[in-house]
């Protein structure tokens, strides 16, 4: 069965190792994000991730979008997609 010494806290000590870095590449991500925004660059021009983007205006912008989708476009969806 495997050596080694058993982790302290067993299998929620591996769950907050996975927390921590989880937490760390989003506030990484976010980051980056910041530091381009703040060099000039459009948030329409980042690709991030959702909880960004939509801070920054991507939800926004797709309900402007679905408001302007006509009922026609709509059934055609419907009628198209399996």
């Amino acid at each position: 069965m495997g050596g080694g010494a058993a982790r302290p806290g067993g299998d929620a000590g591996a769950r907050l190792d996975v927390d921590a870095w989880y937490i760390a590449r989003n506030e990484a991500r976010w980051n980056a994000g910041e530091d381009l925004l703040a060099s000039g660059v459009p948030p329409t021009e980042i690709t991030s991730y959702w909880e960004w983007n939509s801070y920054h205006g991507a939800y926004d912008l797709y309900v402007e979008q679905r408001k302007r989708v006509t009922a026609t476009q709509t059934d055609y969806l419907f009628q198209v997609a399996p």
